[in-house]
């Protein structure tokens, strides 16, 4: 839950929920690599406000946005449940791009909706983090049915379950998500990949730039995100009045230009 804390009339959110762990953890080989598994987790918090840096918002790729990684591969869907499975190939893995998700947003969680009825074979979904233009490829995190048990249509992972400090950095890397089905036939399917994240403010900058709002005010960081997006320029003279009251006329010009509003369709 969160915990509203207030100074004068701006309030600032503090998140006390802790994040809740995954049931177990094991090392698998998948793709040649080695990563961490996730296995299957309860869920407990809730789901999924789009705006705000406490609530995880979730980009949500289906099945069948999935492509084969080999030509070699094949694969059909099931009708009744709309999943993807493969059917044969040398290649058990299919992609997926992540091409739309929001600069400094922390990813925090992988989730893998699919079905495993079958006892040695595993669904498994890998986040993969490309460093560009021509770099290396890092997997930030593996959920898997594993290979051991027959868990049958669930979630697998979470929407907190993906390591600290991993922070969208569109400029340097790109992303994609690979789903792997080991088995050649309908036992091991995948319906959805679900990618959670928070938004963020941008971190502080080191020198100010208002005269009246320094970097030791309580008020620095989030103005200084506001000026470096454009939203403001400050009452003028350098300064940003932050004891001032907002107008209707300038609170609408703050909203406009933060949500880019509004042309006709």
């Amino acid at each position: 839950m969160t915990k509203p804390v207030w100074y004068g009339a701006a309030a600032v959110i503090a998140i006390t929920a802790a994040a809740a762990a995954p049931s177990r953890a094991e090392e698998v080989n998948v793709a040649g690599l080695k990563a961490e598994v996730l296995t299957p987790m309860e869920v407990s918090e809730p789901r999924y406000e789009p705006w705000g840096t406490t609530t995880a918002a979730v980009k949500v790729i289906h099945g069948l946005s999935f492509q084969e990684s080999d030509s070699g591969m094949t694969f059909s869907y099931s009708g009744a449940t709309t999943h993807r499975f493969r059917t044969g190939g040398g290649f058990l893995w299919f992609d997926a791009a992540l091409a739309d998700l929001p600069a400094g947003a922390q990813l925090v969680g992988l989730e893998l909706e699919g079905c495993d009825t079958n006892a040695s074979q595993h669904a498994s979904a890998l986040l993969v983090r490309h460093a560009s233009p021509a770099g290396g490829n890092t997997i930030v995190a593996t959920v898997s049915s594993g290979d051991a048990a027959t868990p049958g249509c669930a979630f697998f992972g979470g929407p907190a379950n993906l390591p600290a400090g991993e922070f969208v950095n569109n400029t340097a890397n790109n992303y994609f998500v690979r789903v792997e089905l080991s088995a050649a036939d309908a036992t091991t399917s995948v319906g959805a990949v679900r990618l959670y994240y928070k938004l963020r403010v941008s971190p502080a900058p080191a020198v100010a730039s208002f005269a009246d709002v320094p970097t030791t005010n309580g008020f620095f960081r989030f103005v200084e995100a506001l000026a470096a997006s454009g939203i403001t320029g400050g009452c003028g003279g350098g300064n940003f009045c932050p004891d001032t009251p907002v107008t209707r006329g300038q609170m609408a010009v703050f909203l406009a230009t933060a949500l880019g509003l509004h042309f006709p369709n």
